[in-house]
């Protein structure tokens, strides 16, 4: 019996090709946001003008190469960019986020939070005072938030799928600083 070799590779194309299509989820690995396991939620450079009239910038991603964070006032304004999703959360950390099995870790150090079931001007553009502050790991939705105290924070985004049974996209770590 003899074998053809161009029936071999067009054999072993079909087999490539038929593992390449599984139907099974493919695990991510995006080590630079916070769930590995996710899509990127790109946050690009911005700037902002609170009440007073002063301008602050955003670095937007490449603050989490930068070796200095942004210098934010106290009430700052969170944007990002997102595929549509509807479930989305933003949360400021008064510590690095710590994120284990896809899992926050330091829950009880989020000190502000924003979900897409509170209220909004425009999705993806959140101003400060429309979140709300938290106390170990509770959201105080009976008062307007306070503003941040001086010091060093770390904010991320992330999505869920319709179902909010798995989070789908997520930003790198953000990082910022409030002066007096």
């Amino acid at each position: 019996m003899r074998i053809n070799a161009n029936k071999i590779v067009y054999f072993l194309f079909l087999l490539l090709l038929n593992l390449s299509c599984s139907k099974e989820e493919k695990q991510l690995d995006n080590e630079d946001l916070i769930f590995s396991d996710s899509y990127r939620i790109e946050i690009k450079p911005y700037s902002y003008e609170d009440q007073f009239g002063s301008i602050y910038s955003v670095k937007g991603d490449t603050v989490y190469y930068a070796f200095q964070p942004d210098t934010l006032n106290n009430a700052p304004l969170f944007k990002w960019d997102s595929s549509g999703y509807s479930l989305q959360v933003v949360a400021v950390f008064n510590s690095p986020i710590e994120i284990s099995g896809n899992q926050i870790v330091n829950i009880d150090n989020v000190v502000w939070q924003w979900h897409s079931g509170m209220k909004f001007d425009k999705k993806r553009n959140i101003k400060y005072s429309e979140g709300k502050n938290v106390l170990n790991g509770i959201i105080n939705y009976n008062d307007e938030p306070i503003p941040l105290n001086p010091g060093n924070y770390y904010w991320a985004v992330w999505g869920w799928n319709s179902d909010a049974t798995r989070i789908l996209f997520s930003s790198r770590k953000m990082w910022f600083y409030v002066k007096e």
